[in-house]
C-alpha cells in the first residue's frame, strides 16, 4: 500500500499526540515528523517534503500557521489540512479558498471525511494557488461597520454586494450570510472607498470581482462565487460598462 507522508504542526504537544493517536487508525497515513514552532516546521517541511501537513493556526509567540505558508516550498503534491479552535473568521477564509479544516478538539468522524476529501483532491495541481488565495484573504484590509447590536469587521473580498434597506444597508457575503449595518448605502460606499465596488441604481452596490455576466434583455447583472449565484437589476446605461468590466477581467 502506498502511504501518504504527513507532518503535524501545533504548538501544543498534547494536541500533536492526540491527533497522532487518531491517525493510527488510517493505514495509508504515515506521520514522518512534527513541530511546535515556525522554525522547526519550515525545516521539516522542506527536508521531508511531506504529502500532507496538519497545520494549527495559532502557534504561539504571535505566529500563525499562515506565517508558515508564506515560507515553505510548495511541491505539486503538497496538501494542507488546517486544525483550529473555533474561529469564525478563519473558517470564512478556509471556505473562501476551498481548503479543508478541522475544529479542535478533532472529531474522529470529521477526520475521516477530511482524509476522504484529501484522497480525492491530492492530485489537485492548484493547491498553491488556493493557499495564496487564502493568504490574500487573511491579509486583506478589514473595515468596521456598526450594527444594531455592536459592530463587525469585514474584509472587502468577502462582500458580494450591498442592498439598501431604508436608512440601513444589508451587506451580503460570499458565504451566503448577510449583515445589517446602521448606515445608508451611500455611506457604505464611502466607507469602502475602493474602485472594485460600484453603485448600480439606487439600491445596490456590487463587487466587480464577482461579476459573471450582464444580460441586456433581462437588464440584470449576474454575480457568482463558487455555487452562489445572485442576479441584481441593472440600469440600461450601466449595461455596457458592466460588459466592459467582464471582458477585461
Amino acid at each position: 500500500m502506498e502511504k501518504t507522508t504527513a507532518i503535524i504542526v501545533d504548538d501544543e504537544q498534547d494536541a500533536i499526540n492526540s491527533l497522532k493517536t487518531l491517525l493510527k487508525e488510517f493505514e495509508d497515513i504515515k506521520i514522518v515528523g512534527e513541530a511546535t514552532n515556525i522554525k522547526d516546521s519550515i525545516e521539516i517541511s522542506d527536508s521531508l517534503s511531506p504529502d500532507l501537513i496538519f497545520l494549527d493556526i495559532e502557534l504561539g509567540n504571535n505566529t500563525t500557521g499562515f506565517d508558515l505558508l508564506d515560507k515553505i516550498t510548495f511541491t505539486n503534491n503538497l496538501y494542507i489540512i488546517f486544525v483550529t479552535a473555533f474561529d469564525q473568521y478563519a473558517i470564512k477564509a478556509f471556505n473562501y479558498s476551498a481548503l479543508d479544516y478541522l475544529l479542535k478538539p478533532v472529531d474522529p468522524d470529521r477526520l475521516v471525511k477530511a482524509l476522504d476529501r484529501y484522497r480525492q483532491r491530492k492530485h489537485d495541481t492548484n493547491i498553491e494557488g488556493k493557499v495564496n488565495q487564502l493568504l490574500d484573504f487573511v491579509k486583506c484590509e478589514k473595515i468596521k461597520f456598526n450594527t444594531r447590536t455592536g459592530f463587525i469587521y469585514l474584509c472587502l473580498d468577502e462582500i458580494l454586494y450591498c442592498k439598501a434597506d431604508r436608512d440601513y444597508t444589508e451587506i451580503h457575503l460570499i458565504d451566503k450570510h448577510k449583515e445589517l449595518v446602521t448606515v445608508n448605502l451611500s455611506n457604505v460606499l464611502y466607507k469602502i472607498n475602493n474602485p472594485s465596488f460600484i453603485k448600480i441604481g439606487r439600491s445596490h452596490i456590487l463587487n466587480k470581482k464577482y461579476i459573471a455576466k450582464a444580460n441586456r434583455a433581462k437588464e440584470v447583472c449576474v454575480l457568482k462565487f463558487n455555487d452562489y449565484v445572485v442576479k441584481l437589476p441593472l440600469s440600461r446605461k450601466l449595461i455596457r460598462e458592466v460588459e466592459r468590466w467582464v471582458s477585461n477581467s
